[in-house]
């Protein structure tokens, strides 16, 4: 029933099962009572039993003669604790503690390691040709087996609660015993260490996009076990392909990973690559009421199985839904008696990670509400919010966009002769950038890197030169073509307004018009009324 994703009727099973054992069953039974409680363990989470899962699993453990015995439950409950926000850290704690005992020397203080082994790792990589990486052979030693699992787990824990050099340790050991032979988790191991190169602060974008292209070719033609896709697919398709990759594909795949995740169990999993799927759906312009649809399932989901870290990012997700559906208010921060759904309260406690992302949102709001002060401020904030982050080395697509915001309001700004400077400064870094992501991914980044030259054009009131009219269709027209509606409305929006304001209102009434029918489709309600307000403007 399991192997068939059948976990309820899995549970009927394996709840019968225990109750046929002799009480004296885990020392007549020894190897039985291991598997069944093994399953029922998984039967219980993925029925959202999650408590009587983790009661389950220390029974087993309690009850082991071997520490070996007790490496299949320490991996379910490990991933069982980070789901509760407040317990990561013991969870990862669990997972140093058994890599120790598998005889990995574990350093006590992570501030200062890994920066040798990451050196010597690149110098390896980028010292091989690609065939010469996919022809190492398999790795037999079933300890180093034992402690690569570990190393994984380790890492996307500490990648999503912790530290960045806990983080970085766990990624140059996957890769230095990855080097000694391949196994299982070796796509995981060079996908990870992809998305550290091309994190912020490394910002290796070439060697992450070729060692991630590596990990791609091992999972799909060495590798290709079920169990590790959901992993893999939220590294790949999360972090690393988002750079070179189109939006879309990303989601697609990371609700791929989710749907195996779940059919398989694993249910962190299966809530983190959602979370990622509904984050590049929205930046791929997915219209609105379906993306509102995807955060009620996940909601759902982070009620069920008690996951309070991925509540907070469902609320936030939730509110800012709300308010370009509707024009709510984005105050992320509920009344304590409040309910995320009616049935579960929100956490109020917000750790680094989901602080920065709680500024993110509200950024987002105020920028499609056209506050542009107030966007500067949290732009602030996210930048203080940023140093010191764990997830600060790890690539962030949220960043990006909001730099790309940003420029667009730096540029609406300078036109209002407000803090021209420090604004022309924004405008000319995120040009450069820009230009660079588009180089990479034209599919994503062409159509606004065409629209800030438009605007820039715009803010030195070069109306008839025909680069700016120029400049503005080709970012609708990359837009258009990428199937990014609510940024195709945008430059519509922009364009229109440029012109109405250089008294061609033909022209404007045509990108205004062609601006309510984007939002429209898009599905963000208080946008079609601005704009819809600008056009009866026309007609007084």
């Amino acid at each position: 029933a399991i192997q068939n994703s059948d976990f309820i009727r899995a549970l009927g099973y394996c709840w019968t099962a225990k109750s046929l054992l002799p009480s004296d069953h885990w020392s007549s039974m020894y190897d039985p009572s291991l598997r069944l409680h093994l399953s029922l363990s998984k039967s219980l989470y993925a029925n959202g039993e999650v408590d009587l899962a983790e009661s389950t699993l220390r029974e087993l453990i309690d009850n082991s003669r071997d520490p070996l015995d007790t490496l299949d439950a320490h991996h379910q409950l490990h991933f069982m604790l980070h789901q509760s926000n407040r317990r990561s850290e013991e969870a990862f704690q669990g997972c140093m503690r058994l890599l120790e005992q598998l005889g990995e020397d574990v350093p006590d203080n992570f501030e200062n390691t890994s920066a040798p082994p990451f050196a010597r790792i690149r110098h390896v990589l980028e010292k091989k040709s690609e065939e010469e990486i996919l022809a190492i052979q398999d790795l037999n030693d079933e300890n180093d087996l034992r402690r690569i699992r570990f190393l994984s787990q380790a890492c996307i824990i500490s990648s999503t609660a912790l530290r960045p050099r806990m983080t970085a340790y766990c990624i140059a050991r996957m890769v230095e015993i990855s080097l000694k032979g391949f196994s299982v988790y070796t796509p995981y191991a060079f996908v990870a260490l992809g998305t550290f190169l091309c994190g912020q602060r490394i910002n290796a974008i070439s060697e992450a996009q070729r060692i991630g292209k590596i990990a791609l070719r091992l999972f799909n033609e060495r590798f290709s076990d079920p169990g590790q896709l959901p992993l893999f697919n939220l590294a790949y398709y999360g972090f690393v392909s988002v750079r070179f990759e189109s939006f879309q594909t990303c989601a697609t795949h990371l609700r791929q990973a989710s749907t195996v995740a779940f059919s398989t169990g694993n249910i962190f999993l299966a809530i983190i690559n959602n979370a990622q799927s509904i984050n590049k759906s929205f930046f791929a312009g997915k219209p609105l009421p379906s993306i509102s649809e995807d955060i009620k399932r996940q909601i759902e989901l982070t009620v069920k199985y008690k996951d309070s870290r991925f509540v907070n990012y469902a609320r936030f997700w939730n509110q800012t839904l709300q308010s370009l559906m509707h024009g709510e208010a984005g105050n992320s921060s509920l009344p304590e008696d409040r309910h995320l759904d009616g049935s579960l309260p929100a956490d109020r406690h917000l750790d680094a990670t989901a602080s920065m992302m709680d500024t993110f949102h509200k950024a987002v709001q105020t920028f499609w509400k056209g506050h542009h002060k107030r966007f500067i401020f949290l732009m602030g904030q996210s930048t203080s919010n940023q140093q010191g982050n764990a997830m600060a080395d790890i690539p962030k697509l949220m960043s990006i966009i909001n730099n790309f915001y940003h420029s667009l309001v730096a540029c609406a700004l300078v036109k209002a002769s407000s803090k021209v400077s420090e604004m022309r400064r924004v405008i000319a870094h995120v040009r450069e950038d820009l230009k660079e992501l588009a180089s990479e991914s034209p599919q994503n980044y062409e159509n606004k890197k065409q629209l800030l030259e438009a605007e820039i054009y715009s803010c030195r009131n070069e109306t008839h030169n025909g680069l700016l009219r120029k400049a503005y269709d080709a970012s609708i027209l990359s837009a258009k073509s990428s199937n990014f509606i609510h940024e195709q409305g945008l430059a519509c929006e922009l364009a229109g307004k440029h012109f109405l304001g250089a008294g061609k209102r033909d022209l404007a009434r045509k990108y205004l018009e062609d601006a309510q029918k984007c939002y429209t489709e898009w599905g963000c309600t208080p946008k079609v009324h601005y704009v819809k307000d600008i056009l009866s403007g026309m007609d007084d």
